[in-house]
């Protein structure tokens, strides 16, 4: 499950906002080459104690690995990524995470995060 900020998380509702991508049927996935199926902790917001979230930076950071916003932090939140049709790339999410922390898994050109539930269906919960 993706993390989200309170008042944030998605623009169109995920069509499975618990399992995702996790037990679905090969080609349910929209653009395998852009779909993240899995990823460094930098590239997105992780819950912690007491329940604020926090950001990491693993790669070229110097200095603390915690952010506590991602707004005020330098530009290197650097992940390792694997996609869902095998491909792997190293993406900086530092635009996406600083520009709107509330709402940090909407489509690029780069990758996707989750696929929109269709105006039919709804989301599945």
């Amino acid at each position: 499950m993706l993390t989200t900020l309170s008042g944030g998380g998605f623009r169109t509702p995920p069509e499975d906002p618990i399992d995702g991508i996790g037990g679905k049927y090969e080609g349910w996935a929209p653009s395998p080459v852009h779909y993240i199926l899995m990823h460094e902790p930098p590239a997105r917001p992780y819950g912690c104690a007491g329940g604020a979230p926090e950001w990491y930076q693993w790669h070229y950071g110097q200095g603390n690995s915690d952010i506590a916003d991602p707004k005020s932090a330098p530009p290197f939140f650097y992940s390792a990524v694997l996609f869902v049709d095998g491909h792997t790339a190293v993406h900086n999410f530092s635009k996406a995470l600083a520009t709107d922390p509330y709402y940090p898994y909407e489509p690029t050109k780069d990758w996707i995060w989750y696929k929109p539930a269709s105006p039919q269906t709804g989301p599945r919960n």
